[in-house]
C-alpha cells in the first residue's frame, strides 16, 4: 500500500506571520489612539489658548459683548478670505499699522481655526454666555502656562491613514492565512506523485526545468512539458515556507528527474567526509581494536594466574594430608 501525506501549515511561517499581525494591529491601535485622543486633546487645549488669547483682546478694547460668534463656519470663511486676511497679519506685524479691531480679528480667526482643528466649529463652542468669567477662569489656567503646539490641517487626517493601514493590513493578513490553511498538497512517496490542491497530479517525468531562481526565497517555478493533460507547457509556481514539507517533496522530485542537475544545485548532500573526519573515525576505530586487544590479554592472564594457584594449592594439599601418604 502506497504512502501518501498531506501538507501542513510551516510552523516558522505562521510565527513570522503572527508577528506581523500583531505589528499591524499595534499600528493601527496607536493612529486610532492619536485620531481619537492624543491629538483631539493636544488641538483643544491650543484652542483653549487661542480663546484666552482672543477675549483678553476682547476685554481690554470694550469688545466682550461682541465676543461670541453666532455662526462660526461663515465667520471663520469671511476672516479667512486671502485680502482680509493678508490685511490682518500685515497690521499685526507691523506697530505704526496695528489697530485694535484688526487685532480683534485676527485672534478671532486663529481661535476658530483652532477649534476646526478639531471638528468644533459649531455654535456650542463659539457661543459665549458670560465672557468676562470665562475670561477669569482661562486667565487662571494660562497666565501661568506656556503655549501648547497648535494642530496642523494634516495631523489627524494622517494619523487616521495610519489606523486605516494597520487594521487593512492585518485584515488581509488574516485573509491570506485563512487562504492559505485552505489548501493542500498530497503526496506519494512510492510514485514520487504530487497533488496540487485543486486535485491535479504532477510526476517527475512530467517537469522539464526546475527553475530555482527564487530558492532563497523559499518559492520555486516548475516547468511543466507539453505532455501533461492539464497544465502542459505552463510554469507552476511553488511557495514552499508555507507549506511543510512541500521542499523535501520538491526536492525527491528534482532528483528523481534530473539527478545530475540536483547534484549541481545541492553538492552539500554529496560531499564526502572531510580528512579530519576520516582520521578521527579511523582513530577511533584503532582505540577500539586496541582496547578489545587489552581487554582479551587482561582475561588471558588472569586464567593463567588462576591456574597456576590452583595447582600450587593442590600440591600443598597432597604434602599435608597424612592418608594420602599412608596409601
Amino acid at each position: 500500500m502506497s504512502q501518501v501525506t498531506r501538507t501542513a501549515l510551516n510552523r516558522t511561517w505562521l510565527i513570522k506571520m503572527a508577528v506581523f499581525f500583531a505589528f499591524l494591529v499595534g499600528l493601527g491601535g496607536w493612529g486610532y489612539y492619536d485620531a481619537t485622543v492624543k491629538w483631539p486633546q493636544r488641538g483643544v487645549r491650543h484652542a483653549q489658548w487661542a480663546q484666552w488669547q482672543y477675549l483678553r483682546i476682547a476685554v481690554d478694547i470694550g469688545q466682550a459683548s461682541r465676543s461670541g460668534v453666532k455662526d462660526p463656519v461663515q465667520e471663520f470663511a469671511r476672516l479667512g478670505e486671502p485680502i482680509k486676511l493678508a490685511q490682518i497679519q500685515a497690521s499685526e506685524s507691523s506697530a505704526a499699522g496695528r489697530n485694535d479691531m484688526d487685532r480683534f480679528d485676527l485672534t478671532r480667526y486663529r481661535w476658530l481655526k483652532s477649534l476646526s482643528r478639531v471638528g468644533r466649529l459649531d455654535e456650542k463652542y463659539t457661543l459665549i454666555a458670560d465672557p468676562y468669567d470665562t475670561f477669569r477662569d482661562l486667565d487662571d489656567k494660562w497666565k501661568s502656562s506656556s503655549s501648547p503646539k497648535p494642530l496642523a490641517a494634516y495631523d489627524i487626517k494622517m494619523q487616521w491613514v495610519i489606523a486605516f493601514s494597520g487594521f487593512a493590513g492585518a485584515a488581509f493578513m488574516l485573509a491570506l492565512l485563512a487562504n492559505v490553511a485552505r489548501h493542500r498538497y498530497t503526496f506519494d512517496h512510492d510514485s514520487l506523485t504530487l497533488t496540487l490542491p485543486d486535485g491535479t497530479t504532477i510526476k517527475p517525468s512530467d517537469i522539464d526545468v526546475f527553475d530555482k531562481r527564487k530558492w532563497h526565497r523559499f518559492i520555486v517555478f516548475l516547468k511543466l512539458n507539453k505532455s501533461h493533460d492539464k497544465l502542459g507547457g505552463k510554469e507552476l509556481r511553488l511557495d514552499l515556507l508555507r507549506y511543510s514539507p512541500l521542499e523535501t517533496w520538491v526536492k525527491q522530485m528534482f532528483k528523481e528527474a534530473h539527478p545530475d542537475e540536483y547534484r549541481e544545485s545541492f553538492p552539500d548532500e554529496f560531499a564526502e567526509p572531510s580528512s579530519a573526519e576520516s582520521a578521527s573515525e579511523s582513530s577511533d576505530e584503532s582505540t577500539g581494536k586496541s582496547s578489545d586487544k587489552s581487554t582479551g590479554d587482561s582475561s588471558g592472564t588472569k586464567s593463567s594466574d588462576a591456574e597456576q594457584d590452583g595447582s600450587t594449592d593442590s600440591e600443598q594439599g597432597s604434602k599435608a594430608d597424612p592418608s594420602v601418604k599412608g596409601d
